[in-house]
């Protein structure tokens, strides 16, 4: 999917609540033998500042290996990296999934066909927590 605006962004509108979602992107995550390294609660944190926003959270997550070898050729990719997946309340049982594309990433950093293998697979969890009901 091409990104949907300036910031090479892709949206998915999923079925679903933040929470439900946050759960089936873990678990993809995980299946995939990547590691989640955090998750940042936007809207716990803003709530505890008095300026509520919706549900919104950030999934964080790696592949050591792959990460290790993108750094020693391209070290700025660091500013990227790690790959992230932005869960979002949209309406009333629909919430959405963002990340940057793969390919404005790999051609910000100029990367090689088999260098942005590994970036790609941001784009495969996305998906497959779309399609899990």
């Amino acid at each position: 999917m091409a990104p949907e605006d300036l910031f090479d962004v892709v949206t998915l509108i999923v079925a679903g609540t933040v929470v439900e979602l946050l759960r089936r992107v873990v678990a993809t995550i995980e299946a995939h033998d990547l590691d989640v390294l955090a998750v940042i609660d936007f809207s716990g944190d803003a709530a505890d500042f008095g300026s509520p926003i919706s549900e919104t959270k950030l999934v964080l997550f790696t592949s050591p290996a792959a990460t290790a070898a993108l750094m020693l050729t391209h070290p700025a990719i660091g500013l990227d990296l790690p790959l992230r997946i932005l869960i979002r309340e949209h309406d009333e049982g629909s919430a959405s999934l963002s990340y940057y594309d793969a390919c404005s990433l790999a051609r910000r950093h100029r990367l090689t066909e088999n260098e942005a293998d590994p970036l790609r697979v941001v784009e495969t969890i996305a998906y497959a927590t779309r399609s899990t009901s």
